[in-house]
């Protein structure tokens, strides 16, 4: 007897989209990478697509849509090149972490158990707390907060080195409007990366994951207060379309 393999009510709703988008704009393309590849160096990727056009990759068995954006708008990284198509992805990501929460401070040679203050960036007011464990060389201090829009600190948090996600211990906050008289931690992190993340491109978590085709362990720190980044799990190349690969 035959055996009919079926879609997946995920799969279903995925093409319901795919299929609503198209009706929008009236075709999709079948590509060639390698060709458009050819074409966007050689000025003549116009007669080929236009702004607004639509394209499927095929990823990890499945096909991802994209639309073709604009041209030569941005700057090619490889040197020779000046011609370039900018592409958008159907539908946007979603769970992927821009940056991850950095640590307000990297202890370069250690940290004595003691009591500690550091001035926050973003409200002057000065936090202080008290470690009862060392934290060894190459460790962290990293910001627990209540969740609030402001994410007010609550808690101090040492870790062993930049990748390491078992915490040593957890210790509470004190916050107050005047200097405490114990040991300043100095140099310490940007208050705001210390609660949201790092907004720097370059040192993004996601501009990582976007670069690597790796199934796992796509992250490592890009500075000294960085953490890690976890999620999703394989690089957002791993399994693209080997000749779209080779060209990007």
């Amino acid at each position: 007897m035959a055996v009919i393999n079926l879609p997946t009510m995920e799969q279903f709703d995925k093409m319901n989209d795919y299929l609503a988008i198209m009706a929008g704009v009236g075709h999709v393309n079948l590509l060639d990478a390698y060709e458009i590849q050819r074409a966007i160096r050689n000025g003549t990727i116009r007669k080929i697509v236009s702004e607004g056009d639509f394209f499927t990759v095929g990823r990890g068995g499945t096909d991802w849509l994209f639309q073709v954006d604009a041209f030569d708008y941005d700057v090619p990284a490889r040197s020779g090149y000046e011609k370039s198509m900018r592409i958008m992805m159907y539908p946007v990501f979603a769970n992927v972490a821009f940056d991850a929460r950095e640590a307000v401070y990297y202890a370069d040679g250690g940290l004595a158990p003691g009591t500690y203050w550091f001035q926050d960036s973003r409200t002057s007011k000065y936090v202080s707390f008290a470690l009862s464990q060392p934290v060894p060389a190459g460790g962290q201090i990293v910001m627990g907060n209540d969740g609030s829009p402001n994410y007010t600190f609550t808690s101090a948090i040492s870790y062993a080195s930049q990748t390491s996600t078992v915490a040593i211990e957890t210790v509470a906050v004190a916050i107050s409007d005047t200097e405490p008289g114990e040991t300043q931690l100095t140099p310490v992190n940007d208050s705001n990366r210390a609660r949201w993340g790092s907004g720097n491109w370059l040192q993004s978590a996601i501009r990582q994951w976007l670069n690597s085709d790796a199934a796992s362990g796509w992250w490592a720190p890009s500075n000294i207060y960085d953490r890690p980044q976890t999620s999703p799990a394989s690089g957002f190349l791993y399994g693209i379309d080997e000749d779209l690969r080779a060209c990007i």
